[in-house]
C-alpha cells in the first residue's frame, strides 16, 4: 500500500493526475476548490489542487506569498490527517525545499518553504538543523535566514546558535519603528484598540526575546541597554516585569 502511495504522489508531483492549469488561472480560487474537495471528500482532487497553489500561486498573485505559507499550508496539513498521501506530498516538498537550500538555489525563498512546512508539521527540529548546518557551511545565507529561523531555535532551546547572528541595535530599531508606526494610524484603524493591543503584544514580545536572547549569551550590558531603550518608549509596568525576567535570561511566552 505505501508502494502504491509513493507512486501516486509522484504522479501529483509531476503534474500528470487530472488538475490542469487553466487558461486563466486564479490561485484564490483554486485554493477555495482545493477546500471544497477536501469537505465533500475528494481528497485525492484537493490534492492536486495544493500541489499545484504552492508551486504556480505566485506566478500568478505575487501578494499570496504569506497565504501560501500560512493557510494554504495549514488546509494542506488538515487534508494529510486525513488522506496519507497528501502528507508525503508535503515532506516532499520539505526534501525539495531543504537540497535547494543546501544548493543554493534561491535559498532564502527555499529556506522559508522548509522551515513554514516544517512549522506546520510541528517538526521544527529540522529547521534548526537545516540552520545548524548553514552555520558551518554558509554562515553569510545563516545570517539572511536566521530571522526565519529564529523562532524555531528559541523552540528548540538554541540560544547559543543564534549567538552569531543577533544584531541588538538594528533589531530593536525596526521594532521601534513598527511601534510608532503602527501608534500612527491607531487613529486612522476602524478598530483602533486591536491595533493598539497588537503593537502592545509585538513590541513586547520581541523586544523581550531580543533581551532574554542576549542575556542567555552572557551579553548583559546590551540586554540591559536594550531593556533600558525600550522602557523608555514605553513605560507599563507589565512589561516592565517582562523585561526584568528577560534580562534574568527568561524566555517570553510564544506570541
Amino acid at each position: 500500500m505505501r508502494i502504491i502511495r509513493i507512486a501516486f504522489v509522484a504522479i501529483c508531483l509531476s503534474g500528470l493526475v487530472g488538475f490542469s492549469t487553466p487558461n486563466r488561472p486564479e490561485p484564490s480560487e483554486v485554493l477555495r476548490e482545493a477546500e471544497r474537495d477536501h469537505d465533500e471528500g475528494r481528497y485525492a482532487e484537493a490534492l492536486e489542487k495544493h500541489i499545484w497553489f504552492f508551486d504556480n500561486a505566485l506566478k500568478y498573485e505575487s501578494s499570496l506569498y504569506g497565504v501560501r505559507l500560512s493557510f494554504a499550508l495549514g488546509d494542506w496539513v488538515l487534508l494529510a490527517k486525513k488522506y496519507p498521501p497528501a502528507l508525503e506530498a508535503l515532506e516532499e516538498k520539505a526534501s525539495e525545499a531543504e537540497s535547494k537550500v543546501r544548493n543554493d538555489v534561491d535559498p532564502y525563498k527555499s529556506f522559508n518553504d522548509f522551515r513554514s512546512i516544517n512549522k506546520e508539521l510541528g517538526n521544527e527540529e529540522n529547521t534548526v538543523s537545516l540552520f545548524s548546518w548553514l552555520d558551518e557551511e554558509n554562515p553569510d545565507l545563516a545570517r539572511k535566514v536566521y530571522r526565519l529561523a529564529r523562532k524555531s531555535l528559541v523552540k528548540e532551546a538554541r540560544y547559543k546558535l543564534c549567538n552569531s547572528y543577533i544584531d541588538p541595535d538594528k533589531e530593536f530599531q525596526a521594532y521601534l519603528r513598527n511601534f510608532r508606526d503602527l501608534k500612527a494610524r491607531e487613529s486612522k484603524e476602524v478598530a483602533p484598540g486591536r491595533v493598539k493591543e497588537f503593537r502592545h503584544n509585538y513590541f513586547s514580545y520581541h523586544s523581550s526575546l531580543l533581551v532574554a536572547l542576549l542575556a542567555r549569551n552572557g551579553r548583559h550590558a546590551e540586554a540591559d541597554a536594550i531593556s533600558e531603550m525600550a522602557m523608555k518608549e514605553w513605560n507599563d509596568e507589565a512589561f516592565r516585569v517582562k523585561l526584568e525576567n528577560a534580562r534574568k535570561g527568561i524566555m517570553p511566552a510564544p506570541w
